[in-house]
């Protein structure tokens, strides 16, 4: 990689680059039949992905600021996930077309640092382009190897708004609020099957989040209440189905020990994960995903944890 600053005026900075990706992935087995799981190499990776960002100082205190980067993922070197999560008929199929997927970032927005704010407004836009998508070959209990295929491309437009408020007294409050956009840019083709994806929102990805904390923190004591909240997620690829968006709370409370023998910084913590007890779906996918699911039947959803209680002692040496 190459990178480099130019200060075009006191207030004015460019950092700008390039990267190239080369990455060669090769699988040996170790246990089993050698004609039913993959071995052999696979190479992804791009020659050039440009990356350039500027700031604009407004005053001491605030900045303006866009960047543009482009990004490529190498394959996953895992016998559960990615190209040899197949067969070796299916990796043989595969590793001579498969394109490893890539990103082109925009963003830009407005940062405040002072001495009671830490504040973020941003706009961001990502194009995906070839989307791997495992498409699962039967039930999923069943455990059948998956097929690995470069299905088209997705868009993610957002804004995002965080605020630290430093209230003083020992108090600080943070308000952060995402509203994303995602959604397929093409329609996916299976044995001949065309499914109509394009302009659907992509799986589990809520178009609402907000996370609220009040924490303190003095020479003894410490704490904070949190609330985080999470917008509804679809699992099916035509929008059919969703799960409920939820709202969970969480809180804590501490004393610091100070220096407990040999043990410096000791602390003292009880904490409360889901304190109203909320019944709530929080894993989306477990099985998989599949293009239509009306009825809701697909075993693909995990709950999330009822309330808990934790008590610990920590400390350093």
């Amino acid at each position: 990689s190459l990178e480099d600053t130019w200060d075009i005026t006191p207030g004015i900075h460019i950092n700008y680059g390039a990267k190239s990706l080369k990455a060669d992935t090769t699988a040996d087995l170790q246990i089993g039949d050698p004609t039913a799981r993959p071995t052999g190499s696979i190479s992804s990776g791009k020659p050039f992905l440009p990356q350039v960002g500027i700031t604009y100082d407004l005053n001491s205190t605030n900045e303006l600021f866009a960047a543009f980067a482009q990004n490529a993922h190498a394959f996953q070197a895992a016998g559960a996930a990615g190209p040899y999560s197949t067969t070796a008929a299916g990796f043989t199929a595969i590793k001579s077309s498969l394109k490893p997927e890539t990103s082109s970032t925009y963003e830009a927005g407005w940062r405040l640092n002072s001495k009671m704010h830490e504040s973020v407004v941003a706009i961001y836009n990502v194009d995906f382009k070839d989307r791997q998508l495992a498409i699962q070959v039967g039930p999923g209990i069943v455990g059948n190897p998956s097929v690995l295929a470069n299905v088209g491309g997705a868009r993610m437009t957002g804004l995002e708004l965080s605020d630290a408020w430093r209230v003083g007294g020992g108090y600080s409050w943070y308000n952060g609020l995402t509203l994303n956009r995602s959604v397929y840019t093409s329609d996916y083709v299976s044995n001949g099957v065309t499914y109509n994806t394009n302009g659907k929102t992509l799986m589990d990805t809520p178009t609402t989040m907000f996370k609220s904390i009040l924490g303190y923190d003095s020479s003894e004591y410490f704490g904070n209440l949190g609330m985080d909240y999470m917008g509804s997620r679809y699992y099916t690829y035509s929008n059919d189905v969703s799960v409920q968006g939820r709202t969970l709370f969480n809180a804590s409370v501490g004393y610091k020990l100070g220096t407990v023998s040999s043990l410096k910084d000791m602390s003292l913590l009880f904490s409360v994960t889901n304190l109203t007890d909320q019944k709530y779906i929080a894993t989306v996918g477990s099985n998989g995903y599949q293009y239509s699911d009306p009825q809701g039947t697909f075993q693909t959803l995990l709950p999330g944890a009822p309330r808990a209680v934790f008590l610990s002692l920590s400390g350093k040496l």
